[in-house]
């Protein structure tokens, strides 16, 4: 958020989907894509034109087949006041400045807010009586017995409610999700390339590789850190990448070969992977 490679989206409440159209330079917006990449990409879904140009000089195979053009854009520095005043609050506290960037950043990407309606009452033939009425009508209800000093009991319930939020910031969500891959791509070439590389998680990266990049202790810059716990060090050197199994084709396509469909589904535990006929 505080060196962003483009200007912020931002949305026009009339702003709507429409088919790409070929040009030279991406305009800012959104776009969605077919892609088998999941180096810089990762796979078919939605992003932002910063990362889409990269792909491009990058040489990476894509299909563009949306496209949502931004009609408003703020600057670059939108957030440098706020990401300074969280550092000189947070002063050297670098974890607590995570968790409020995190907040700021995660809160771009909301879409709905929630909200509860509550009553509070000791007797049961009403909480009953609402049980029975809304209960039918709405599964996020809730019902909580009070400890209080009186030797009543008291129950406190309602409701909880979700709305769609007619106005959001999720361009920029995905301008910084972006950000974060370009800038992990780029680390990832230079300590190697995409051939070392083991696994990667958000801003993660686990290379076969003796190459480190510029380390350093200032805030954003990139630093070693312990093997995720999803891997030891011993399945690193372990590690197999095997071929995906074939699809079995079987010539079942009526309701009269059930016998020997359960058949399968025993033996394979699920049909998940097998084709069986056109009509099934």
């Amino acid at each position: 958020m505080d060196e962003p490679y483009d200007e912020w989206a931002i949305l026009d409440f009339n702003d709507n989907w429409e088919d790409y159209k070929e040009v030279k330079k991406l305009k800012l917006g959104l776009y969605y894509v077919r892609t088998n990449d999941y180096t810089l990409l990762h796979g078919n879904n939605i992003y932002s034109n910063s990362i889409l140009q990269k792909a491009k000089d990058e040489n990476i195979e894509f299909i563009i087949k949306k496209q949502l053009i931004s009609s408003n854009s703020a600057s670059k520095t939108l957030f440098n006041k706020i990401l300074q005043f969280i550092k000189d609050v947070c002063k050297d506290n670098k974890d607590m400045m995570k968790k409020l960037n995190n907040v700021l950043s995660g809160y771009l990407g909301k879409t709905q807010k929630k909200f509860y309606k509550v009553n509070i009452n000791s007797c049961k033939d009403t909480l009953w009586n609402y049980v029975k009425k809304e209960g039918s009508n709405n599964a996020d209800i809730f019902i909580e017995e009070l400890k209080l000093d009186d030797e009543r009991k008291t129950y406190l319930y309602g409701q909880k409610y979700k709305i769609s939020m007619s106005e959001h910031n999720v361009p920029m969500y995905i301008q910084i999700k972006d950000f974060a891959n370009m800038r992990l791509y780029d680390m990832i070439k230079s300590v190697g390339g995409y051939e070392k590389l083991i696994l990667r998680k958000v801003d993660c990266a686990v290379l076969e590789t003796n190459i480190k990049p510029n380390l350093s202790e200032k805030w954003g810059g990139y630093r070693s850190c312990e093997i995720p716990k999803c891997l030891s060090s011993q399945k690193l050197k372990d590690i197999e990448f095997k071929e995906e199994p074939t699809w079995k084709t079987y010539t079942y396509n009526d309701s009269e070969n059930w016998e020997d469909i359960l058949k399968l589904a025993i033996e394979y535990r699920g049909l998940l992977g097998l084709v069986l006929g056109n009509h099934m």
